[in-house]
C-alpha cells in the first residue's frame, strides 16, 4: 500500500444505517427458516456495534449466554423489561481470544437471536448454519 500512489479511501461508501437495516430486513419478514436465521443474522451483527462477518459466521452456541433482562426506568410502577443476551467474541481482529471481549445485544436482537436458535434446535456448534432448499 505504501508504494501505491493511490490515497487510501473507505471500504464502504455507504455503511449500513438504520434505515438501510430497516429495508434489508423487510426483506426477511416470512416464517421461513431462511428468513428466520438471515433476520438473526443481521440483527445481532448491526446490534453487537457492527460485528464484522467472520466473527457473526463464527458464533458457536458457547459464546451465547442469556443475561438478566435490561429494566427501563419509566413513570409507570411496572417497569417494564428488554430481554438481552451476552456475547463473547473470542479472537477478533484487534483482540486475542484471552482478553475475553464481549458485547451485549438486546431487544429485536436478542429475540430474533433466541427464536433462530429455537427453531432450528440448536444445542451446541455453530449458530448460524446452512440452508437447505428443503428448509
Amino acid at each position: 500500500m505504501r508504494a501505491s500512489a493511490r490515497e487510501p479511501q473507505r471500504r464502504s461508501r455507504k455503511p449500513v444505517t438504520r434505515d438501510v437495516l430497516d429495508r434489508l430486513l423487510a426483506t426477511c419478514g416470512g416464517s421461513r427458516t431462511i428468513d428466520l436465521r438471515d433476520g438473526a443474522i443481521l440483527l445481532i451483527a448491526f446490534a453487537a456495534g457492527g460485528r464484522r462477518r467472520s466473527e457473526v459466521a463464527g458464533l458457536s452456541h458457547a459464546q451465547i449466554s442469556v443475561v438478566d433482562p435490561i429494566k427501563l426506568k419509566t413513570d409507570d410502577s411496572a417497569l417494564p423489561t428488554v430481554p438481552c443476551v451476552r456475547i463473547s467474541l473470542g479472537r477478533t481482529k484487534t483482540t486475542t481470544a484471552r482478553q475475553g471481549a464481549f458485547v451485549f445485544a438486546a431487544g429485536r436482537a436478542a429475540v430474533a437471536l433466541h427464536d433462530w436458535m429455537q427453531h432450528a434446535k440448536i444445542m451446541s456448534g455453530l449458530i448460524f448454519r446452512e440452508v437447505r432448499k428443503d428448509g
